[in-house]
């Protein structure tokens, strides 16, 4: 079996299509619906699902860009999930991102990988200034305030520059043996590790807590620095061009280049403004077109 963890604040007309796709006997889903969404109809979302169990997180947080109720928004969704049952593998999606294989396929890669870890880490800035410096300081307001808050934007940084001349260092207390690494947020891990990261959610809160887009660190981190590291893949498995865009939003001429990856999703998409691509997708996993499984 295999939990889909989907974190969404809106485009909720492509949440049900990646929720139609996802459906299938041996997948659950567990969506977590930002607490800034006022009104939501979780009962016309369930109704969809023939095949899986769906589940709508109880603990719905308000999450903040760059933010540790990022991180809380994952750990929350890890604990609905490893409550339920023993997964073989856990995947966390964004409601804008979408298969690009059929379930079939998706669960073949994962029995034939069976123990590896998906996860990403940027060799070229490990523990470099920038990364470090996300933990290193206090970074107070990070979870009050939006992208367009200029006032609270400088105080914070007045305040992380005042840090640096006093001397201020979060991480000494763990040591020079503790290695920060830093990746792409999105995965898809074993169950078994899945346990391992909640068992010590009282330290990654010490640790995280008022630091600045830490959902990129603290998995790496804890993963890096245990005995999961020897089943490391550096790779997510997830289609992502940042060429385009930040991230680039896949039109319905791309569908030929999201066919030929070896990739089992990707991001993003926009079903308000480009429905097509969505719906070639669907067609094409459902004629299931992918039927070559290259591993």
């Amino acid at each position: 079996m295999h939990a889909y963890l989907i974190m969404a604040h809106n485009e909720f007309d492509l949440l049900k299509k990646l929720i139609t796709t996802l459906d299938y006997e041996n997948n659950d889903l567990f969506i977590h619906i930002d607490e800034k969404v006022e009104s939501f109809d979780f009962e016309s979302i369930k109704n969809i699902v023939k095949k899986s169990n769906i589940y709508l997180v109880r603990s719905r947080i308000n999450i903040h860009w760059g933010g540790y109720t990022q991180i809380q928004g994952e750990l929350n969704l890890l604990k609905e999930a490893t409550q339920k049952k023993d997964y073989e593998y856990i995947h966390l999606l964004s409601g804008v991102d979408f298969p690009i294989k059929t379930n079939e396929y998706i669960h073949q890669f994962f029995n034939k990988n069976k123990g590896k870890e998906f996860i990403s880490f940027d060799i070229e800035n490990q523990e470099k200034e920038e990364t470090l410096s996300r933990v290193k300081y206090f970074y107070p307001f990070q979870d009050k305030m939006n992208r367009d808050n200029v006032l609270l934007r400088k105080v914070q940084s007045a305040f992380v520059k005042l840090q640096k001349i006093i001397g201020i260092n979060r991480l000494k207390k763990y040591g020079a043996n503790l290695q920060v690494k830093k990746g792409m947020n999105w995965f898809s891990i074993t169950g078994e590790l899945a346990k391992y990261v909640l068992l010590q959610e009282k330290e990654i809160k010490k640790m995280y807590q008022y630091g600045l887009c830490v959902d990129e660190l603290f998995l790496q981190t804890i993963v890096w620095n245990s005995p999961f590291k020897e089943n490391i893949t550096n790779n997510t498995m997830r289609y992502i061009d940042w060429k385009r865009g930040n991230p680039y939003v896949f039109q319905e001429d791309d569908f030929k280049e999201l066919m030929a990856t070896d990739k089992l999703f990707a991001r993003k998409f926009s079903y308000a403004k480009s429905p097509k691509i969505i719906d070639k997708l669907m067609n094409a996993l459902n004629e299931d077109e992918i039927i070559d499984f290259k591993g």
